[in-house]
């Protein structure tokens, strides 16, 4: 297979949740053509495959962690979704938005693209979790998310069910990135931490990569798949 790629340049303000939101409707409105073929969606499907390389980890976070990721299987596939299924981005976050240099937003990195719930990329990095669960978002900036989107995330009983998925892909990304620093190695103590205490909000940093700019960057690989990471809130 052979991929052409197009450099965009750009420049102005950085892209905000509400970009965001206006994307993923965009993203969400056409119907999926009869004949387009997509993977189905599964929220954990790169887990099992970081715990296994996982290097200069505890063996005793490892266990916690597998523990931790069998409890939301049941819980997610007997969710009840509010939003019809459909193709959807699988890594929707503010890293993957790029405002060009004529002031217009186009959503990047459509790596994943499967069918499945339009809940996902509301809740697990776009909107919902970072509102709800570490408040890195204001009310103000949630509610201009939710009114371009159309719908409000927060109101759906099934979002505390994609914020345990979401916090663990989080950690377990930052996991096999542990040895590019101190910060990313505090970073990830600190997530196991949290995760064995059900606090909320959690006090987490967001890390990014790739194309973002942020307090903490991070350039590396996702060892479960040799695929670069993404970016944004934290890479699922």
């Amino acid at each position: 297979m052979v991929t052409f790629w197009q450099h965009v340049d750009s420049d102005g303000p950085s892209p905000s949740f509400r970009d965001l939101a206006v994307m993923l409707k965009e993203l969400h409105a056409p119907p999926k053509p009869v004949d387009l073929v997509l993977p189905l969606f599964g929220p954990l499907g790169r887990v099992e495959d970081r715990l296994e390389c996982a290097q200069s980890v505890s063996e005793g976070d490892i266990e916690f962690l597998r523990r931790r990721v069998k409890e939301p299987y049941a819980e997610y596939n007997a969710l009840e979704f509010a939003l019809p299924a459909g193709h959807i981005h699988g890594d929707a976050h503010k890293g993957n938005l790029l405002r060009r240099t004529d002031g217009n937003v186009i959503l990047l990195d459509f790596e994943r693209f499967p069918f499945g719930p339009r809940e996902w990329d509301l809740s697990a990095a776009a909107i919902g979790v970072p509102f709800q669960g570490f408040r890195w978002l204001d009310d103000e900036e949630y509610a201009q998310a939710v009114d371009a989107y159309g719908f409000d995330i927060a109101e759906w009983p099934g979002l505390h069910t994609l914020r345990r998925i979401r916090e663990i892909t989080m950690t377990t990304w930052l996991m096999q990135n542990v040895e590019h620093g101190h910060d990313v190695r505090a970073g990830f103590d600190r997530r196991i931490a949290s995760l064995r205490h059900e606090v909320l909000p959690r006090a987490w940093r967001p890390f990014w990569s790739g194309h973002s700019t942020s307090p903490a960057r991070i350039e590396t690989r996702d060892r479960s798949n040799g695929q670069a990471p993404t970016g944004g809130l934290d890479p699922v």
